[in-house]
């Protein structure tokens, strides 16, 4: 269907809800949308916070962090093709709330190699940048979960170098 044709009407069917209490919480389906996007970014933050407790190493940090704001979206939007067409567009729908996502990415990149790089930290910024920068490509142009899981692994690699 994709995002333009879909409606506040099938956005209510799909979340089992009436339309007047659709309407009651978003004015329009461009706030359901941001309100989406905002809820996963809070629900990556704490999944990150998880994840990097369970390992020391900043290859394991890195892996986490893609792998909770790139591969498992891409997986889960990847059998549907309007799904997909979503997440690999939703910065036209949606550029304030991609941008945040896409900074608080960006930000926890530069962190974890920030601690885990003491004497690269000047570097750690444009390193973060760059792999920013790679995920939204990648995840727009791989072929499948399998070649997007290989380019991840070889940026990591060419990061932590």
């Amino acid at each position: 269907m994709g995002y333009k044709k879909v409606t506040m009407i099938d956005i209510a069917e799909v979340a089992e809800v009436s339309r007047p209490t659709l309407y009651a919480l978003f004015p329009d389906k461009d706030a359901v949308f941001s309100a989406c996007i905002y809820s996963h970014i809070e629900d990556f933050r704490i999944d990150f916070k998880t994840r990097a407790e369970k390992t020391k190493s900043s290859e394991g940090k890195l892996q986490a962090l893609f792998d909770i704001y790139v591969i498992e979206p891409f997986k889960m939007y990847y059998p549907s093709k309007d799904a997909l067409d979503m997440l690999n567009n939703a910065t036209t729908y949606a550029p304030k709330e991609m941008d945040v996502y896409w900074g608080d990415f960006e930000k926890a990149l530069h962190q974890t190699l920030t601690d885990g790089h003491k004497k690269r930290s000047s570097q750690s910024k444009d390193i973060a940048r760059v792999l920013a920068c790679f995920a939204r490509d990648a995840r727009s142009t791989a072929k499948d979960a399998k070649d997007l899981t290989k380019l991840v692994r070889t940026a990591i690699e060419m990061a932590l170098r």
